[in-house]
């Protein structure tokens, strides 16, 4: 076995912490190598996150606040108020940023209140005249009113907002136009109670995820070819647990339902969609673009979907055979400790890809 000069050697955590407590050094040494190996946040570190932590923050109370406002005073306002208001504000947010210049964090987040607020005035709008317009409308011409915005601040922030428009339209036209007979059921309660009741539908799941995974897929491409604003990782992190939730659950749905009508078996594409995205993102996600996240929830929905076959196989089994108490407690412990096994080898593989990441550094 070759031996490499101690130089040649990755300044992994474990060497560091060896090296100094092979040379005795004092606390604050011993800070300050971590610090420059990379292992410890540093006081710079420090303000960049406490920074965009307030600025997240703050951006959201403001939101928040100037929504509550309108809802609130909606019925004291006067018309022209109402109109005024949600367009003044975002004309003073668009020209702060303009003079800010568009490459600067906290006007990219003028830009974000700005994309409210023009959403909050295609509300006022529609309700002060009653066009008679389904409401898909209102988010389809709000994420096109703010599109331009969101090409030309590059904002991580904005495209998000894009992107769940896009999806809120889309959720909402195909419950409103497409199948609307699906959905009289869900004529009554909260308007998030008929949004989560239209998500049970399994077809516009499945389109919802080819939709979302092309824009993580164009998103990661791009990013990995150096586009300096795309290298954060909160966006596709998110669009990532969408795009797993949905195929993981049409999924789950072809193993524990049987699909009779002719749009529901086209659901049995799932498990192969389901099977070739994890196969890609476990590749794609350790080799070419390492983020343990997105490892954690490939291989959470690895769990699911094994524990679910599994439970569906003791269930068949009991449609056929009388279970008595030994064999449901059987089934009990065998399913807990199918679960606990994947959770543990899961676990060991993911310290083990943390452990080689460390190693090539």
């Amino acid at each position: 076995m070759e031996i490499q000069p101690l130089e040649n050697l990755p300044a992994t955590s474990s060497r560091v912490r060896f090296l100094a407590q092979f040379l005795k050094l004092s606390g604050p040494a011993f800070i300050r190598s971590m610090q420059t190996a990379g292992h410890s946040p540093s006081s710079d570190n420090w303000r960049f996150f406490l920074e965009r932590l307030f600025l997240i923050s703050g951006v959201s109370l403001l939101m928040v606040g100037i929504m509550s406002f309108f809802a609130f005073n909606w019925a004291a306002l006067p018309y022209y108020y109402k109109l005024a208001l949600p367009q003044g504000l975002m004309l003073i947010a668009v020209v702060a940023a303009a003079l800010r210049g568009l490459d600067n964090p906290v006007s990219k987040a003028l830009l974000v209140i700005a994309a409210v607020c023009a959403g909050i005035g295609l509300a006022m709008v529609g309700q002060t005249y009653q066009t008679g317009a389904d409401p898909y409308s209102l988010f389809v011409a709000w994420a096109l009113l703010i599109l331009a915005w969101a090409i030309a601040a590059r904002s991580a922030g904005l495209w998000l907002l894009e992107i769940v428009l896009i999806n809120l339209g889309f959720i909402l036209y195909w419950a409103q136009i497409l199948h609307p007979l699906r959905w009289d059921g869900f004529d009554g309660g909260s308007p998030l109670e008929r949004l989560l009741g239209q998500l049970l539908d399994f077809g516009l799941a499945q389109w919802l995820y080819m939709f979302n995974i092309v824009i993580l897929v164009a998103w990661e491409v791009l990013a990995l070819r150096a586009t300096s604003w795309m290298q954060g990782r909160y966006l596709p992190r998110i669009l990532g647990f969408l795009v797993l939730g949905l195929i993981m659950a049409n999924t789950v749905s072809v193993i524990f339902v049987q699909h009779s009508d002719f749009a529901e078996r086209a659901l049995l594409l799932s498990p192969f969609f389901y099977l070739l995205a994890t196969a890609a993102g476990l590749w794609f996600y350790q080799f070419k673009r390492r983020d343990m996240f997105m490892l954690a929830i490939l291989a959470f929905s690895v769990v699911v979907v094994i524990s679910s076959l599994v439970i569906k196989l003791f269930v068949s089994a009991g449609d056929a055979f009388r279970w008595d108490f030994e064999g449901f407690l059987f089934m009990f412990f065998f399913i807990g400790g199918t679960i606990i096994g994947q959770i543990y080898f899961m676990a060991r593989w993911l310290r083990s890809v943390r452990i080689k990441w460390r190693t090539m550094e």
